[in-house]
């Protein structure tokens, strides 16, 4: 027989319209004879009424376990998903709490939906997904994470995904009280607006609310860290995978965040520059439309960002491309911060010129010498680095006049002929001449990581193009500069070949050793260790870094100090030394809001050698 249901115990009313209601959709619910049988196996269950000639109310009854918000997302499911792609209107919904008897601790709710079939065609296509539609809600009721997806996946409006995201926090707030305050709100407030509404459409509300987190969570410890120390560096960084729905179904992309603090006020560091670092390890990506968001308030000195990149032909992100930007991209970053100098001009000094002609002409006293060139950095304008070249020869027998040369060249680099003058001759017959070219290279192919312009190498690059315009020429200014540059590409190979991590700042700091006179002839080996002890100062935390080495012939300092006081100190002690420059190296660099200093002591005697130790030691701890 079927059960009576007459025991059922009602939240508000013990008998009336609310019992009537319960036990009329039980009734439905249970057409089987056998009534409440293995009632929590069953559980959920969704029941469809019978259905009858259209037009007709259709009924659809819930029964479950008492959970949290199941009755919106019932209702939200039978008006947006019982006839997919079509919004139902509902003409009557009841839910409510009960137990099947008042001493019992298990509560139950029990719904109704009634929505009307105006035709045909809307009664086949609820046979055709009625099943389908009964396991995704009994699915979504039995689980809170499987109801999410499924809203996800079958769309929420903004200001659904908005409250998602909204319940989220709050959990992470209860979980996390540490790292998460309630000023979290705010931000989520301006990430909203400041986002567009295509990119929350695309994302589900999870990546939203990691993307939020994220991003607050960054900020604030840049900010925090700021009111420690504001002359050092702080970066924080992370790469995701991320799916986003575009109109051809899922992608996946990477999302990227940065957060840093600015040390020069002319300092700048924004989606161009991050994409730059990214291309020194994947190749051929682009940013993600409308996914950039920036934080930073008006004034302040600290920013975090998010932004996505995905590859130009549409392939998906490797798994060692990923652990690559992982691993390498955060130790890159701080040396693609771009520090803004507006650009150099200054009118070039005719006399100047006048004067390097006379000395070049001195140096051309055959037919076979080759031509001596003067090399000047002119300036920058409108993209372009501008040199000025002065070169004076000796034309021989059925040599190409400099307007031929000039003419024929098919570099891509600007060359203009600016003035040509005879201004004697060699050995009374051939006529010497003086040329004064201007060469204009474009700027970005010279931009180093920091966006800094990089004269050693454009300079090189006009030697190289003088030498294919005359052939083997003397570089009568850069003959010290070429030979430095010999001794950094000799320190640079030694360094690999020893299995040594050579960074981004190798160059700087070999412009920053002094004397800069004896750059070319620093013994080699000697430049080798003092940047090794250089290169792991550079990951040290501690506010004051000293470290010292010996060898038969060197002593080897490495110093970063914070306080400027005693860091003055420490180099007017060493000047009392009066060492000669051909016994002392000496690196004297800045690099990311902290200063190093560096010392090779070249001595045969080891007595001299503790002196000196034994002299700074005393300065630093005293």
């Amino acid at each position: 027989m079927r059960e009576t249901f007459d025991h059922i115990f009602g939240q508000t009313l013990d008998r009336g319209h609310l019992f009537d209601q319960i036990q009329y959709i039980l009734q439905n619910i249970f057409l089987e004879e056998e009534g409440l049988v293995s009632l929590e196996k069953e559980l959920p269950l969704i029941k469809f009424s019978s259905c009858e000639t259209p037009p007709f109310p259709l009924s659809v009854y819930m029964l479950c376990p008492q959970r949290a918000d199941v009755g919106k997302f019932f209702y939200e499911m039978v008006t947006n998903w019982l006839i997919p792609g079509r919004k139902m209107q509902i003409e009557l919904f009841f839910i409510t709490d009960f137990k099947f008897n008042p001493m019992e601790k298990k509560t139950y709710t029990i719904a109704e939906a009634v929505v009307r079939i105006k035709d045909e065609r809307d009664y086949k296509i609820i046979e055709q997904v009625k099943e389908a539609f009964q396991r995704e809600v009994s699915l979504g009721i039995s689980s809170p994470y499987h109801a999410n997806r499924l809203m996800e996946m079958k769309g929420v409006s903004l200001d659904e995904k908005t409250t998602l995201i909204r319940e989220k926090i709050i959990q992470l707030l209860a979980r996390f009280p540490q790292k998460i305050d309630y000023d979290i709100f705010s931000f989520l407030q301006q990430f909203m607006i400041s986002s567009s509404r295509q990119f929350k459409q695309r994302r589900s509300y999870r990546t939203l609310t990691r993307i939020v987190c994220t991003l607050y969570t960054y900020f604030h410890s840049i900010q925090i860290s700021m009111t420690e120390s504001e002359t050092r560096r702080y970066l924080y960084s992370k790469s995701m995978k991320v799916k986003i729905d575009t109109p051809f179904g899922q992608k996946s992309v990477v999302g990227l965040f940065v957060a840093l603090n600015f040390l020069h006020r002319h300092e700048v560091f924004e989606k161009g520059h991050l994409l730059k670092a990214v291309e020194r390890y994947v190749k051929g990506v682009k940013i993600v439309d409308e996914s950039y968001i920036l934080h930073q308030p008006s004034g302040e000195r600290f920013l975090a960002f998010y932004v996505e990149i995905e590859k130009e032909g549409g392939e998906d992100f490797t798994r060692d491309e990923i652990v690559m930007l992982q691993k390498r991209l955060h130790p890159h970053l701080t040396h693609c911060i771009e520090q803004l100098v507006k650009p150099v001009f200054m009118p070039r000094n005719e006399e100047e010129v006048m004067r390097y002609i006379v000395t070049l002409s001195r140096q051309v006293q055959y037919v076979k010498d080759i031509p001596q060139v003067v090399i000047s950095f002119e300036g920058q304008l409108e993209g372009q680095m501008v040199f000025t070249v002065v070169l004076v020869r000796a034309i021989a027998p059925m040599a190409k006049s400099i307007e031929q040369i000039v003419k024929n060249s098919s570099s891509s680099v600007k060359i203009e002929l600016e003035k040509v003058k005879r201004i004697g001759f060699v050995r009374k017959k051939y006529p010497k001449e003086a040329v004064v070219l201007r060469l204009s290279l474009k700027e970005k192919e010279f931009f180093k990581e920091d966006h800094s312009l990089n004269l050693y190498k454009a300079r090189q690059t006009v030697v190289q193009e003088i030498e294919k315009l005359f052939g083997e020429i003397r570089d009568f200014n850069g003959g010290l500069l070429a030979k430095q540059m010999e001794v950094y590409s000799t320190l640079k190979e030694a360094l690999q070949e020893n299995g040594h991590i050579v960074s981004d700042c190798l160059e700087n700091f070999f412009h920053s050793l002094y004397p800069v006179e004896f750059r070319g002839i620093f013994p080699l080996s000697a430049l080798v260790k003092l940047y090794v002890l250089f290169h792991e100062a550079l990951f040290s935390e501690e506010n004051l870094y000293f470290k010292a080495e010996k060898e038969e012939h060197n002593l080897f300092i490495l110093l970063s100090i914070e306080e400027r006081e005693l860091q003055q100190a420490v180099i007017k002690r060493i000047e009392e030394f009066k060492i000669p420059p051909s016994h002392l190296i000496k690196l004297q660099m800045a690099h990311e809001g902290k200063d190093y200093l560096g010392y090779v002591f070249l001595s045969s005697n080891p007595l001299e050698m503790d002196i000196f130790l034994k002299a700074i030691k005393a300065l630093l701890f005293m």
